[in-house]
């Protein structure tokens, strides 16, 4: 009698046979992590149910070689950060894999592959709302200035713009330093996944740092090349926050790295 494949097997949407064991884990770990429940506000719910799609996409171009700039910088961050599992969320180093890092020809995302993909699905619209927020969004240094029960005000490092977005971190000390990313739904402005957080007492070393490598990236103005900053140097971000003596802080501008052949 043939045995018959896992259920999790039976939905990967690459031939199995041409899979490595490894390769193999990590689509059944995709699965389980698509079908944990998710919980929280409707908008939030909405863009981790998004990108938890969106994590099948991007392991079915990863383990095809689809696209090789995009395999070398998920097989180099794997290695560092999440097979080390120096973050507890599986939002952060996978956000800026997927949003940000402009592996295309014409500087092309994973989510502009993902859109054209889209382009075929019957619920191609239900995602638009997720592409779009997703390409606009990138990390951002966010200092917290008001808050309540359900909101909290935050103070942008270097554009000292201000946003308020629902509150979803239980404790924090005044004045606190959020590493995070906003998304927008229905008008209510959200972070998605965990925020990496600072003390404010570390404000003056975060923005040392930030204008050591503005010049790194392109702008007319300081605010632009910030915005270019936080967009781009996601290795360099997520090195910071788990340097040790055995780790050095990534360059800025190391996403070049993954973009040579």
């Amino acid at each position: 009698m043939k045995k018959q494949k896992p259920p999790w097997l039976q939905r990967i949407p690459v031939d199995p046979n041409k899979l490595s064991f490894d390769e193999l884990r990590y689509f059944k770990d995709v699965d389980a992590f698509l079908s944990e429940p998710v919980y929280g506000p409707e908008g939030l719910v909405y863009f981790l149910r998004c990108f938890k799609l969106l994590t099948v996409f991007a392991m079915t171009c990863v383990a095809e070689n689809r696209y090789p700039p995009l395999t070398r910088c998920w097989e180099d961050l794997e290695k560092f950060f999440i097979d080390k599992h120096a973050f507890q969320d599986v939002v952060f180093v996978q956000a800026w894999i997927f949003f940000d890092f402009p592996f295309g020809n014409d500087g092309e995302t994973l989510l502009d592959f993902y859109e054209e993909y889209l382009k075929n699905e019957i619920k191609k619209d239900h995602f638009q709302c997720f592409v779009d927020q997703m390409r606009k969004s990138r990390m951002g240094l966010y200092q917290e200035i008001l808050s309540s029960r359900k909101t909290i005000k935050f103070r942008e490092l270097i554009t000292e713009q201000t946003t308020t977005i629902a509150r979803n971190d239980e404790a924090f000390e005044k004045g606190e330093i959020f590493l995070t990313r906003l998304v927008e739904f229905k008008g209510q402005i959200l972070q998605l996944g965990g925020a990496k957080r600072f003390p404010k007492a570390d404000e003056s070393k975060l923005l040392k740092l930030v204008r050591e490598n503005l010049t790194c990236f392109n702008g007319s103005t300081e605010k632009e090349q910030y915005e270019n900053l936080m967009k781009l140097a996601g290795p360099f971000w997520l090195s910071f926050l788990t340097s040790s003596a055995s780790f050095p802080v990534l360059k800025s501008t190391h996403y070049h790295h993954y973009l040579k052949e």
